[in-house]
């Protein structure tokens, strides 16, 4: 929703459910698959206390990139990026890398 998404709906949608959400975001408004309400509102919530440097180093996570290339594409130590992975483990309370790419 962040990066321009107007709606969230699950890929085992029914036609039905595909063609009002579509109607729904053409009349300009969001469609949220109710079955995901609570998990986008708790993502879009955790992406708020992340820092700039936070956003950018999971989206690098997101693309599979290590922490060597991390901290080499922005310029940082990797005790930097190490840092950065710790708080945002403890701001989402995910434990390891792989849940990460599910925020």
């Amino acid at each position: 929703m962040r990066m321009g998404a107007r709606g969230y709906i699950s890929k085992s949608a029914d036609e039905e459910e595909l063609i009002r959400a579509i109607t729904i975001i053409l009349d300009g408004k969001l469609y949220i698959d109710n079955r995901f309400e609570l998990t986008v509102q708790r993502n879009q919530d955790v992406y708020a206390e992340f820092t700039q440097r936070e956003r950018e180093v999971l989206a690098m996570i997101k693309d599979h990139q290590d922490n060597e290339f991390i901290a080499n594409t922005l310029n940082i130590s990797l005790r930097t990026v190490e840092n950065h992975l710790s708080h945002i483990y403890y701001k989402t309370g995910i434990k390891n890398r792989e849940k990460l790419l599910t925020l």
